[in-house]
């Protein structure tokens, strides 16, 4: 049986949220990417929401990218797919997003039925529902994370909860194979 996951598209925005944001380490400390929407109130549906391209956001994103990872093993041949979806610049944030998610599975090779939900449901604490536990202000989810190469880990240690790219950059394919080895913590939520 394929395994599958739902991204919930039917939700209201939730500000500060990972929704349009992400977290890299390069020379310079920790780096918040955020994408800029239009209208992102609380109440406009995730589906709805739209990119803000007032700010050349996507080519400073990228210098970012650049600048954090270039010496990365695995920057080299999977970047080039980032960038393109950059320059691509969709026009809702939920398709920037799924773009994303669609080339990271594709990355590691792992064949995940990506559905859209069909209508909005309240978060019930279910162990496979991510939605309220992965979180910029909550705690990592991960148990004691597996330390991975990280660059600038020398002079200050490992840093968690990093975007994924940091992880498959570094990693390439065998990113599953440690995202698998990593233990979730018990009572979550």
């Amino acid at each position: 049986q394929q395994k599958c996951a739902v991204l919930e598209v039917n939700e209201n925005f939730e500000k500060q949220s990972y929704r349009n944001r992400s977290h890299i380490f390069g020379a310079n400390g920790m780096q918040v990417l955020t994408v800029p929407v239009l209208g992102g109130s609380s109440k406009t549906p995730l589906k709805e929401l739209k990119i803000s391209y007032q700010e050349n956001w996507p080519v400073l994103h990228w210098r970012s990218i650049v600048s954090a990872y270039k010496g990365r093993p695995f920057f080299f041949f999977l970047s080039p797919d980032v960038k393109q979806i950059l320059d691509s610049r969709p026009t809702f944030l939920l398709d920037l997003n799924t773009q994303l998610l669609r080339v990271i599975l594709d990355w590691m090779q792992e064949d995940l039925l990506v559905k859209e939900s069909q209508k909005f449901t309240i978060p019930a604490g279910q162990a496979d529902d991510f939605r309220a536990k992965i979180h910029p202000k909550k705690e990592s989810i991960l148990e004691a994370p597996k330390e991975y190469f990280q660059q600038f880990g020398v002079q200050h240690g490992f840093i968690k909860d990093l975007s994924v790219i940091d992880l498959i950059f570094t990693e390439g394919r065998a990113s599953w194979d440690y995202l698998n080895q990593s233990q979730l913590k018990t009572g979550l939520i």
